[in-house]
């Protein structure tokens, strides 16, 4: 799903994994939004010509997988 923006220059930003959201009020900055999805650790990358967005609890539960 990814990542929307709201009127009020708020962005809720969709986990592709487990569909949960984070909401992040950054007035519309987004080099703000990306620095505080970093500081959640979010991980965001493109696969395939789109922008995937994987939160942390998502993310833990993979590494979690390859250790076992």
């Amino acid at each position: 799903m990814a990542i929307e923006r709201a009127t009020d220059g708020s962005f809720n930003v969709y986990c592709d994994t487990c569909d949960d959201f984070s909401p992040y009020d950054v007035d519309g900055d987004w080099t703000f939004l990306m620095d505080e999805m970093k500081q959640d650790r979010w991980k965001s990358e493109k696969v395939n010509g789109e922008w995937v967005h994987t939160c942390w609890d998502c993310r833990s539960i993979e590494k979690e997988d390859q250790w076992n």
